[in-house]
This record gives structure tokens, sequence and C-alpha cells, in this order.
């Protein structure tokens, strides 16, 4: 009797140590990116806008769209005359006794701006890399 009390105990321990390797927590967060702005004057500084894209193919393609589609285009968090604050997204996972760690980011901003003396309604877009790594980050944004 006590020897099977004895295993069912051990089994139970084992059980409640084993539990968190089985467990996931996934999570979602953001963090700031500071985009330094190198901007020619004959850019209209108030029209620059900036969309996510996971992978370079979405990003080439939204910067080469030209049928007029604006969704999902956002002005800066902040912005200075020098420069711009954009929240970028980004998620994981985390499993137990943070044996196993996944992190994952957008890859690329698209950057929609108009210049000074174009139509109302004729941007130009632009494919800025975002930096790898884990909270704030800063790059540098050249137009034209």
């Amino acid at each position: 009797m006590f020897r099977n009390i004895c295993i069912a105990a051990a089994l139970l321990v084992i059980a409640i140590a084993g539990a968190p390797f089985l467990s996931v927590a996934k999570w979602i967060g953001h963090f700031t990116l500071t985009v330094d702005l190198n901007i020619a004057s004959e850019i209209d500084m108030s029209t620059i806008t900036y969309v996510e894209c996971r992978n370079g193919e979405e990003a080439d393609w939204l910067s080469n769209d030209r049928s007029g589609y604006l969704a999902g285009f956002k002005p800066p968090t902040t912005s200075t005359p020098d420069k711009h604050s954009v929240i970028i997204t980004c998620s994981g996972d985390s499993g137990g006794y943070g044996l196993y760690d996944t992190y994952h980011q957008p890859n690329f901003l698209v950057v929609q701006y108009r210049y000074v003396d174009s139509e109302e309604d004729e941007f130009a877009r632009k494919t800025l890399a975002i930096p790898a790594g884990r909270g704030p980050r800063s790059t540098t944004l050249t137009l034209p």
C-alpha cells in the first residue's frame, strides 16, 4: 500500500514538474521604430505614411502598385521635423522554463509620400527595411 502511494506521489510530482514543458504562451506586442528623416524639399512632409509588410514580396508588390490602394497606410505616431516614430507590431511564443522562444515582426515598411507639386491623389512609395532585434530600434529614411 505504501509503495503504491509513493509511486502515485512520484507520478504526480513528475506531472506537475513536466506540465510547463507542454504549455506555450502566445503573446502580441509592439515596439517603437524611430525613423531619422533625410527628406528633400520637394517632398510634402505632411503626406508621409507607413504600412508594415511581413516579407519582401509583399513590400515589392505594394511599392509598385499603381491602383491607388491606400488601406493600411498610417501617419507616424509622433513627428518632428527630423524624426518620425512608428509603432510596429510583433508577436511570439514562449515555452515552459524559457526552453523555446519565437519572435515575429514585419521585415519592411512601405513609405508613401507625395511631391509638393504633384496631383492630390498621386503618391510615390518606397520600401524601408526594419532592423532586426528586440525592443526599440531606429533606421534612416532618405526621400526621394
